[in-house]
């Protein structure tokens, strides 16, 4: 008689496996997606901060004033969306696609609020031009 009131957990078939994915897991290829999705995104944020780290030197020596080039500002402006991208990547490692997405969105807001933080500082450091 008790064997029939004794039940294997094992054997129940709504118990999950521990390697079985949640259902609620994306799948890795819409993972992929979004992160390729952002990392463009991220590259094309990532441009004007080169361009101007290349070509900015060369008009402030053009001005006669190549000595006040802000090259930690420039440096910093070509380095903050890639930190900010593997940020919003890791930060949204384990959360639901939308979860991810939101997370890269607010990380690439902060790049280009910061981007352009750096040009306007920028911009009231440099010595007039005239």
């Amino acid at each position: 008689m008790t064997d029939a009131l004794e039940t294997d957990d094992a054997s129940t078939p709504d118990a999950p496996s521990p390697d079985a994915p949640s259902p609620d897991a994306p799948s890795r290829g819409a993972v992929i997606a979004v992160a390729a999705v952002f990392a463009v995104l991220f590259g094309l944020a990532t441009l004007g901060p080169v361009s101007n780290l290349v070509a900015l030197p060369q008009v402030y020596q053009v001005y006669g004033i190549g000595d006040a080039v802000p090259w930690a500002l420039l440096v910093a402006g070509v380095v903050i969306p890639p930190l900010l991208y593997v940020a919003g990547l890791l930060l949204g490692r384990g959360r639901l696609l939308v979860h991810r997405a939101i997370v890269l969105v607010v990380a690439l807001a902060t790049t280009f609020a910061l981007g352009f933080g750096l040009i306007a500082w920028v911009a009231a450091l440099q010595p007039a031009l005239g």
